[in-house]
């Protein structure tokens, strides 16, 4: 435990597991967020600047809906993911960390859904405001032609005649 998560109480609250493990959610730091990006990137990169830029009551759905579509592309990156934002509070043991890894090795959807809604509810104003700077940065690439720029989120009519989607 560092000294912040010491000085600072947790306001997060339990999650009980399909396995009866009681969870809670850790802030996210350097390595989780980059987990994060990591399963983000899997399926849906172009659009990581505008699902972080929006406000912080639609980020929650934005960026959870974005995870759903690139978790089959990213299925070791979401556990390593689930498995940095998760501890057994109170507890130290080793066993108790290494039967909840186990059970995080292949959890059910239940469970993988509610830690991410948990983390991502906590985090959505860091990711606004995360979001906000690449934005930024990703146009000042763009204006030096260091990055090809950002697909448009439409398709043109003729692709979505042709693409054989019920919903066109």
């Amino acid at each position: 435990m560092t000294a912040a998560e010491t000085l600072l109480p947790d306001e997060r609250p339990h999650i009980t597991l399909s396995d009866g493990t009681v969870v809670v959610t850790t802030p996210m730091r350097t390595r989780s967020l980059l987990r994060l990006l990591k399963i983000l990137t899997r399926g849906v990169f172009w659009a990581i600047p505008q699902l972080m830029k929006a406000d912080k009551d639609t980020v929650v759905e934005e960026v959870l809906g974005a995870l759903i579509i690139a978790i089959p592309e990213a299925e070791d990156a979401t556990i390593e993911f689930v498995k940095s934002v998760v501890t057994i509070p109170g507890s130290a043991a080793a066993k108790d960390r290494a039967a909840l890894d186990l059970h995080l090795d292949d959890p059910p959807l239940d469970d993988l859904m509610a830690i991410m809604e948990q983390v991502i509810s906590y985090e959505a104003e860091d990711l606004t405001a995360l979001g906000n700077r690449l934005t930024g940065m990703l146009r000042i690439a763009e204006k030096a032609n260091q990055v090809p720029a950002t697909p448009k989120a439409t398709k043109s009519k003729t692709a979505a005649k042709t693409s054989g989607s019920p919903l066109s």
